[in-house]
């Protein structure tokens, strides 16, 4: 299985930290963001990930390189920006049937395994969570039927009918590749992509934690969770004994590799220690 993590944009409300540093590397809990997306991929048996990349594309590109997470990572530098859907134009050369779409600034507890299953259960093209959002008004909004496939669809308005949001993470099958492919004008996936497959997706609900880190105050909110429930898998408890040896023994392997492939790294652990303390000084202010 392939996913697709968005990072290319520019962080503007994320403002004065990402004007050195890129949003998909914000630390959380002292490790960027974008690792436990990886962590939790990798988890769940994905082969390989695509990562857009624009603004800072030689940070994320320099520290993805010095990093090793059992997965295949393929880096995909816009020198324009695609759009959300657009991105996926560079697929065309790639032999991708369902594949994982998720924003990288999104920082959840998701049950990907749980989401994997539920999407092999319909025959819908795409599968989209959904979670109950406090601001309603500053995210996608979600109307489905008794079924959970999504008839209408509100993005970010003054007034939403309720607060059962998007949560720009998806599943999708080819076809849906394809449509963005053949339709130069589909840039955009929640104004583009989603109106053209109302009653042709399916909604799957997350309970948990869902957080776009894409202020200064859900940054700061997110250096309070647990960051060991984020990394998550549901299976029997021998599992879960071997899964928490395997964790141990990955995160003192990972800060090995950070370290022995830092020397010719331009992200540094060093920079990124740096980084991290001037996060919580701002994040303090």
């Amino acid at each position: 299985m392939e996913a697709f993590l968005l990072c290319a944009g520019f962080g503007t409300r994320l403002r004065p930290l990402t004007n050195e540093w890129p949003k998909c590397l914000m630390p959380v809990s002292g490790r960027p963001l974008i690792d436990y997306w990886l962590i939790n991929l990798k988890m769940a048996g994905f082969q390989k990930v695509f990562v857009n990349t624009h603004w800072k594309h030689n940070i994320v590109r320099d520290y993805l390189k010095s990093s090793d997470f059992g997965i295949e990572v393929v880096i995909l530098n816009e020198e324009k920006l695609l759009g959300t859907a657009g991105c996926m134009r560079n697929l065309a050369k790639e032999k991708v049937s369902t594949l994982l779409l998720a924003h990288g600034d999104n920082y959840s507890d998701l049950d990907l395994p749980q989401l994997i299953k539920f999407h092999r259960s319909h025959s819908k093209p795409i599968s989209m969570v959904t979670f109950e959002a406090a601001n309603p008004q500053e995210c996608g909004i979600v109307m489905q039927n008794r079924y959970k496939t999504v008839t209408d669809f509100y993005e970010k308005v003054a007034k939403p009918p309720s607060n059962l949001a998007n949560a720009a993470i998806y599943m999708i099958d080819k076809s849906v590749i394809k449509f963005i492919q053949e339709n130069e004008r589909v840039t955009d996936f929640s104004n583009h992509v989603i109106p053209a497959y109302l009653g042709k997706i399916k909604a799957f609900h997350h309970k948990g934690q869902m957080i776009d880190i894409g202020s200064l105050r859900s940054l700061k909110y997110a250096q309070s969770i647990d960051s060991a429930d984020l990394i998550r898998i549901r299976n029997s408890n021998r599992e879960k004994m071997f899964y928490g040896i395997y964790l141990v023994f990955f995160f003192v392997f990972s800060i090995f590799l950070v370290n022995l492939r830092a020397i010719k790294a331009k992200v540094s652990v060093k920079n990124m220690l740096y980084f991290m303390q001037k996060v919580l000084k701002v994040l303090k202010m």
